[in-house]
């Protein structure tokens, strides 16, 4: 069957904020076969693959069977209610980037069309918080009781829960000389266009006013809180060395259905001239403009915003093909014969790992999953394995090493 699907699969990786090609997807159980790996690595400052020649051979036996818990939560959740301790449960959230709080885990949870305000009450039963509405009619994003996440899941109303994905943060720079603002003369200064900002944190703000930012009373704020992250800070430096007349509005989100309300926020309550995004949510959607986030950068469109969306970081960066398994193991070849692709990280950081398929958004009649090998040992699978969507994620708090 494998042999005959032609699926055109889209591969990106992301180590914090720099991205890189390539990574372990999809390796075969059966024994290792000796050949030496390869690497497609592109980036000169990490493609130091295997450079002390210690690193020959995936040991694809080393990667265990993998339990199959509740169909409603995926993977990483799942594992995370099969830890015996608090400490073992806090080591395995921090090495997989979920966020925990007294007890709670964050995350996102996805219910059926027009249940949302049940599903929110089997939330908050529970001892549960939401952190967003929902109104979007599909997600909604809360805080729940580790403890209470099956019966949770359980829930008619809910159809599936997965760790909160706070997007990606796209790159920012001194941009005023690069796009040649300078041009524009004094004329064009912003005066009376009112400039939204989305983005996860806003650190440091408040010790910039009448410097480098102006000042931001709280009725221009949106959720705006100390999370250890000033991208969004950096951002709207650049917006006001480019538009100093312009008048900015902060608006601060921590997972998908998060970011919804924010552009709400901006769109219906101030009405904004324009939304600056310099965050993304890579594979989340088919792709196609029908998805949450574009309908919603569509919404501020028929509002009369102009919607200004951050893109192309990653271009050099990933991997994209049609499905080749030229020797029918059910595994994809990166090139012939070669189904690994692999990186060489010198320090540690954070490895995001999403993969897509040509299939149906919702209703995937095919699931792959992507694995994570360090110095040819498993370390950590994907999280497609219960959704329905043509998606799997994975993340990995990385030190050192080949991968």
């Amino acid at each position: 069957m494998l042999k005959q699907i032609k699926l055109t699969l889209s591969i990106v990786s992301i180590a914090t904020s720099l991205a890189i090609s390539g990574f372990p997807l999809g390796i075969p159980q059966a024994a290792a076969d000796n050949r030496t790996l390869e690497t497609t690595q592109t980036s000169s400052d990490l493609a130091r693959w295997a450079e002390s020649g210690n690193y020959t051979l995936v040991d694809r036996a080393s990667k265990p069977e993998l339990p199959h818990g509740n169909p409603k939560l995926d993977r990483s959740l799942g594992q995370l209610i099969r830890e015996k301790t608090v400490e073992e449960a806090e080591s395995f959230a921090s090495q997989g980037g979920l966020k925990l709080k007294d007890g709670n885990v964050k995350v996102s949870v996805y219910f059926i069309s027009e249940q949302g305000e049940t599903a929110a009450k089997a939330v908050t039963d529970a001892g549960g918080e939401l952190t967003s509405t929902y109104k979007s009619g599909i997600i909604f994003d809360a805080w729940i009781p580790i403890t209470k996440l099956e019966s949770v899941a359980n829930e008619k109303s809910i159809s599936y829960i997965e760790q909160i994905d706070p997007g990606v943060l796209l790159s920012t720079s001194e941009g005023r000389e690069v796009i040649n603002a300078d041009k524009w003369g004094v004329s064009y200064n912003g005066t009376g266009i009112k400039v939204g900002i989305i983005d996860q944190g806003f650190d440091g703000w408040q010790t910039l006013q009448d410097t480098e930012l102006p000042q931001i009373p709280s009725e221009q704020r949106y959720e705006v809180t100390t999370t250890g992250i000033s991208h969004g800070t950096s951002v709207a430096e650049i917006i006001y060395d480019i538009a100093p007349g312009s008048q900015l509005y902060l608006a601060q989100f921590g997972g998908p259905a998060e970011f919804l309300d924010a552009a709400d926020w901006l769109i219906d309550t101030i009405g904004v001239d324009i939304i600056s995004s310099s965050v993304g949510f890579p594979g989340r959607g088919p792709g196609d403009g029908t998805y949450l986030y574009a309908q919603k950068v569509k919404d501020a469109s028929d509002n009369g915003i102009l919607w200004v969306q951050a893109a192309g970081n990653f271009a050099e960066s990933h991997w994209s093909g049609t499905w080749t398994d030229d020797d029918e193991d059910g595994y994809l070849d990166f090139s012939s014969g070669d189904w690994t692709n692999g990186f060489y990280l010198d320090t540690s950081r954070d490895i995001d790992i999403y993969l897509n398929w040509n299939d149906s958004w919702g209703s995937a009649s095919h699931s792959f999953n992507v694995d994570l090998y360090k110095n040819g040992n498993w370390v950590k699978s994907g999280n497609s394995e219960n959704t329905t969507n043509p998606f799997s994620q994975l993340h990995y708090a990385a030190d050192n090493g080949s991968y």
